[in-house]
């Protein structure tokens, strides 16, 4: 086998290829900014995770600490000088899979639909506080006071209980007034009467 007759690098080059700074560097590529961009959402997502659900801790402090080395990892990785990608090297367009649907939790808001016989309750009290308002004492009761709803509205519900088994809960349905609506054992689906969850934006 004949010997290779490239150049050996010197210790000098090896260090200088290895501990390599961005401004030593071409400026980026538009491929390089949008893995860039790419990599820190899915980095941001996980870590926002691991702080909302994780109990504190050491364990989750190192947690932290690791994703902040993986995005350092990560970007050294894609500007180190000639590590340019072939193209038969890259999955293009590869599915990312699904995201796990968070867990519901006391403290928790989705969105709740409203069935009929919610607006019926709600509307009602809006009503009353109407057709009263100039003729009720002023003795401290509270009055409902709100814009009206309509079957099929979305509103905000915060879960005050998760009952085990069958994914039902219950939580205080927000209101655009001063008040409140109780809501028992509701199931999550995309009809009126059930929970899901907000969508992102």
């Amino acid at each position: 086998m004949a010997e290779s007759t490239l150049p050996t690098p010197t210790a000098e080059a090896r260090a200088e290829a290895r501990f390599f700074t961005a401004s030593g560097g071409k400026p980026p590529t538009d491929e390089q900014k949008t893995e860039v961009a790419t990599l820190r959402e899915l980095i941001v997502a996980l870590g926002a995770e691991i702080e909302r659900n994780v109990p504190s801790g050491r364990n989750k402090s190192l947690a932290l600490t690791a994703l902040e080395d993986v995005q350092m990892r990560a970007n050294r990785a894609i500007f180190e000088p000639g590590a340019l990608w072939p193209a038969d090297s890259r999955i293009v367009d590869a599915p990312r899979p699904a995201s796990t649907p968070p867990a519901t939790a006391p403290g928790r808001v989705v969105h709740y639909c409203l069935a009929e016989g919610d607006v019926v309750r709600i509307n009602r009290r809006r009503r009353d506080e109407r057709d009263h308002r100039d003729t009720r004492e002023h003795d401290g009761a509270v009055v409902h006071v709100g814009n009206d709803v309509r079957e099929g509205d979305y509103v905000p519900l915060l879960i005050t209980r998760v009952w085990t088994g069958g994914g039902l809960i219950n939580g205080q349905v927000l209101l655009d007034g001063n008040d409140t609506l109780w809501v028992t054992s509701v199931a999550e689906g995309s009809e009126p009467g059930t929970w899901t969850w907000p969508p992102r934006v």
